[in-house]
């Protein structure tokens, strides 16, 4: 939930958003992986606000609009995951945004042990 007319929701197996602006009434497709990037399955989306929001995928490659889900452009993927130049075996699991430009990413390392990453 982004506001209460706002809201995005993930299906299809992790490769299909949708998104709402009228409280669920109906809905608009936003990203669909393989559009993207292949196979990569989305392992978590949040939004800051109507505008911005980021898509992190499995592999551990960072999404981010700035209209709504109408586009996404490539960032800087995960630190240690498949999608970065520094594979280490992290897992990608979560995103939190503080701000338009400012997050964190919650990683497994390849032994399992919980940390952040950026």
């Amino acid at each position: 939930m982004i506001d209460p007319d706002t809201l995005v929701v993930l299906g299809g197996g992790g490769c299909v958003l949708r998104r709402s602006d009228d409280g669920g009434a109906s809905f608009r497709k936003i990203f669909i992986a393989a559009e993207y990037l292949g196979p990569a399955e989305v392992q978590a989306v949040t939004f800051f606000d109507k505008q911005t929001g980021y898509i992190l995928l499995k592999d551990g490659s960072l999404l981010r609009t700035s209209d709504g889900g109408e586009s996404f452009a490539r960032q800087t993927a995960v630190p240690g995951t498949q999608a970065s130049n520094n594979a280490a075996g992290n897992s990608a699991i979560e995103i939190a945004f503080t701000s338009a430009d400012s997050g964190v990413a919650f990683v497994s390392p390849a032994n399992n042990a919980p940390s952040i990453a950026f």
